[in-house]
């Protein structure tokens, strides 16, 4: 009961981070804002469209990863915010089929950096193919009569709006923070920012268990 005590005290004395995502896209924005309100980081949002520093359709999954990478260093270059988030979707070629692929990149001034993905979806051959030889997913699959999204992307149009782009960026970006809640088992040295924001998340989970598994949680992950 102490630690949970000492979390609620510390997250009580914390201002708003300043919290910028590298995008005006709405599926973007909204997953920040859901994920942020869900773990109740008390925080102050800027979206603001940077540059990739790779191709518009990333061809492989490091070059995506590395869109996004650029857009969170980026970000923090153009603004005042204290933390970044960027996502960045492109493509992964295997033996089994052209997958569509979403990473999500979080940055603070300290040089943390959390990435999380993982959410990928199998595109038709004939939807590849024509991605492959340079056309947007957008044209590709205005075919169907209607293109991609900025709100359901293309999980959003093959699963018939069952997980839409807003769900992945939203479910990588809690991947991305892992590395903020455990900065001790990455072997970090979090700078104020992040160690605000892990305090900020243990709260939460302290509070979403009863007190005596909170108790064992909480000294578990220091």
């Amino acid at each position: 009961m102490q630690a949970a005590r000492s979390f609620q005290r510390a997250s009580e004395a914390l201002v708003p981070l300043r919290l910028g995502v590298a995008s005006t896209n709405a599926s973007k924005v909204a997953a920040v804002r859901r994920v942020m309100r869900r773990l109740r980081v008390p925080h102050l949002l800027r979206a603001q469209a940077v540059p990739s520093g790779v191709s518009d359709q990333p061809g492989t999954e490091e070059e995506t990863m590395r869109g996004a990478m650029h857009r969170a260093a980026a970000l923090l270059d153009a603004t005042d915010v204290d933390i970044a988030v960027a996502f960045e979707g492109g493509l992964d070629r295997t033996l089994f089929g052209t997958f569509a692929c979403e990473w999500c990149v979080v940055r603070d001034r300290a040089g943390t950096v959390g990435i999380g993905g993982g959410a990928k979806i199998l595109l038709p051959q004939e939807l590849a193919e024509r991605v492959l030889r340079g056309e947007s997913l957008a044209a590709a699959t205005s075919q169907w009569g209607h293109g991609v999204s900025q709100t359901d992307g293309v999980f959003g149009l093959l699963t018939h709006g069952a997980l839409t782009r807003e769900r992945v960026n939203g479910d990588i970006l809690v991947l991305a923070l892992a590395r903020f809640l455990n900065a001790p088992l990455y072997s970090d040295a979090p700078g104020t920012l992040a160690a605000a924001l892990g305090e900020r998340l243990l709260e939460h989970v302290v509070r979403r268990h009863s007190t005596a598994h909170g108790e064992q949680l909480s000294l578990r992950l220091q």
